[in-house]
Order: structure tokens, then sequence, then C-alpha cells
């Protein structure tokens, strides 16, 4: 691929993330931050998983998603289960708060990416959702080829 097309790739993909920061920081997380939101969807996927296991699911160390976690235990939007038949054991399981705030998240998200993505053909949808997965997919096996031989790209 030629240095022109990776430049003009890059630009435009500058150009997405500031937007969609904007879009974020705005409204798209309902007055939570970027990874405390990551965390609430992961949960809402699959409650009742314990730290390590939504550690993974963030892709992050059990540190920083333990820190993630407290924030959202101190805002009531999580709580921390322990299980009496492993008391060593935490499961981790929205509130209805939580609940509230991640529909909240789901709402304002659905409203603001359907009209940007209204502005494309149903043909032009498809290919895209299928792109755009592709480069999400791509960026992660290089991302973890360079964690494996510890290599840092800029």
């Amino acid at each position: 691929m030629n240095e022109l097309t990776i430049r003009k790739f890059r630009k435009i993909l500058r150009h997405f993330e500031w937007e969609l920061d904007t879009q974020t920081t705005s409204c798209g997380c309902c007055g939570v931050t970027l990874p405390q939101c990551h965390a609430l969807m992961a949960l809402e996927e699959e409650e009742g998983v314990s730290l390590n296991e939504l550690a993974g699911k963030l892709r992050l160390d059990t540190s920083t998603t333990s820190r993630i976690v407290d924030g959202l235990v101190k805002l009531k939007l999580v709580e921390r289960i322990i299980p009496p038949e492993n008391r060593r054991a935490v499961s981790l399981t929205m509130t209805e708060q939580g609940r509230q705030v991640s529909k909240n998240i789901h709402q304002t998200n659905d409203s603001y990416f359907g009209e940007v993505l209204g502005e494309l053909t149903e043909k032009e949808l498809d290919e895209f959702m299928i792109t755009f997965e592709k480069v999400a997919k791509g960026m992660e096996k290089v991302n973890e080829l360079d964690r494996n031989e510890k290599r840092i790209i800029f």
C-alpha cells in the first residue's frame, strides 16, 4: 500500500476520533467516563463476571479495571457480590441505577449514530460495516502481535 493512501487514512481517522471524542464527551457516556462506559457495556453483555474476566473483556490490566470498577461502585452503578458458595470470589453486577445509565447510553448513542449512518444507503451501510469490522480486526491482530513482541509503534 502506498504512503499517500496510508496518510489519507490516518487523516480521516484523526477526524473520526475528534468527532467521536466530541460526541462522547458531550453526551455519549451520560455522565460517566469513557472507560466506565465501556465497563458498563461489557457488564450489560455478561453480568456476574469477575474482575479478571472484565479486565479481559476490556483488554486492560486488572489494576486499571479495578480502579474503573471502584468508580462505578462509588457512583452506585455497580456492586460487588460475594457468592455464598465461594467467599473468595467476587462477581460484578450492575445496580438498577447502573442499568438505567446503560439504557440512557444506548438511547443517546443509538439516536446519534442512527442520524450519522442514516446518510448512507443500505448498500453503502452494508459495505461500510464489513470494511469497518475488517479494519478493527486488522488493528486488533497487529496490536496483539505488538504486545506479544513487545514492539512499540508510533
